[in-house]
């Protein structure tokens, strides 16, 4: 009753409605939080996204949807699942670490990417590091933040080091920023790679998908240009 969820009831943003659109594309399967907000329910509720939530050990065997989200914090939906005091996030209380194996697995299974924490949290650039730790060699490691390279670098010198960061493999920028550019490319790539591989080859068979959807990649005629070539 301490907590006041009406400050956390914000509109969700580009950046949570950009993980989704990735997940209606069947390429993003799990968001871990620790948050305790429900915004990123609240995209999939508008997007029309089919989404589970696990909020507490006792939900892990929900069935698999188009999203999974794993609110290893607790949900504002129950607030008995709420883990919020110090002593219950550093501590080894088995009931408030029901989602450390999970974590570990995604970590080892997936790909990464770390929004909105930044690298002004030790703990989470603690993490960060054994990420890249684990990685498999050849695995390259970027950075994005809203502060400049010498901070980042210095706030998170431990996931610097292990993932051998340098400043060409760092952006700065904002979650939403960040996350809108990179629903953007990884959409364009995904529908030039469907089309190469349904085999059209002709501006015709581009053109006859529709222009709805020729001309939500089409910026600057770079979609055609790039398929239009003799090797695409």
């Amino acid at each position: 009753s301490a907590i006041h969820f009406d400050e956390w009831s914000v509109p969700h943003n580009r950046a949570h409605g950009g993980v989704v659109r990735l997940a209606l594309e069947g390429l993003v399967r799990r968001v871990l939080t620790t948050n305790w907000d429900q915004l990123v329910e609240a995209a999939c509720y508008q997007s029309g996204c089919r989404m589970v939530q696990v909020r507490k050990q006792e939900e892990l065997d929900r069935p698999e949807a188009e999203l999974k989200v794993l609110k290893i914090h607790g949900c504002a939906s129950d607030p008995n699942s709420i883990i919020a005091a110090t002593s219950q996030i550093e501590g080894k209380d088995t009931a408030c670490l029901w989602a450390q194996p999970q974590v570990q697995a995604m970590f080892h299974d997936m790909s990464i990417v770390f929004v909105g924490y930044s690298g002004s949290s030790e703990k989470i650039a603690y993490t960060m590091a054994n990420v890249a730790q684990w990685s498999p060699a050849g695995i390259r490691h970027y950075a994005v933040d809203v502060a400049d390279w010498r901070d980042f670098q210095a706030t998170a010198a431990e996931f610097v080091e292990a993932a051998s960061l340098t400043e060409d493999q760092f952006y700065e920028c904002g979650a939403e920023e960040f996350v809108s550019t990179l629903v953007d490319r990884v959409l364009r790539a995904e529908a030039i790679r469907l089309i190469h591989e349904g085999g059209a080859r002709e501006l015709d068979d581009i053109l006859a998908l529709g222009q709805d959807t020729v001309g939500q990649f089409a910026a600057d005629n770079y979609f055609i240009e790039s398929i239009g070539t003799a090797a695409g």
